[in-house]
């Protein structure tokens, strides 16, 4: 009998309503529990109010973007370091270059299993 492996707990944020719900879509049918957000405000929200294995995030969004987002969850909660996976539509801004050693890139449009690649390796486990 194989060892039960506990949900991964992942929080996805992006401003664009039709990404987000296709996203949080197809890892709750990988059998993630997942939290949306629909910008870095509402993002650091709910690092605050709860736990998540890794955040999936778009870079460019209103109110706080996907970088000011990264830097204050890292300085609230360091242990995050490594554990995002950004998505763009567009180059990704220099500001995100502090990034690139620790944290995943995906392109925009991205198909569902190049995210359930990224997801699984920035929450350090191994697909079946």
């Amino acid at each position: 009998m194989e060892p039960s492996v506990r949900p991964l707990v992942v929080l996805v944020v992006d401003d664009d309503t039709a990404v987000r719900a296709g996203v949080c879509r197809a890892l709750r049918r990988r059998g993630c529990r997942v939290t949306a957000a629909a910008d870095g405000e509402e993002g650091l929200a709910a690092l605050r109010a709860q736990a998540f294995d890794l955040i999936v995030s778009d870079v460019q969004m209103p109110s706080r973007d996907g970088v000011a987002m990264w830097r204050a969850a890292l300085a609230a909660r360091p242990e995050l370091r490594g554990r995002f996976v950004f998505c763009s539509a567009g180059p990704l801004p220099g500001a995100l270059a502090e990034a690139a050693e620790s944290e995943r890139f995906l392109a925009k449009p991205f198909d569902m299993e190049e995210l359930w690649e990224a997801v699984v390796a920035a929450a350090g486990r191994r697909t079946e």
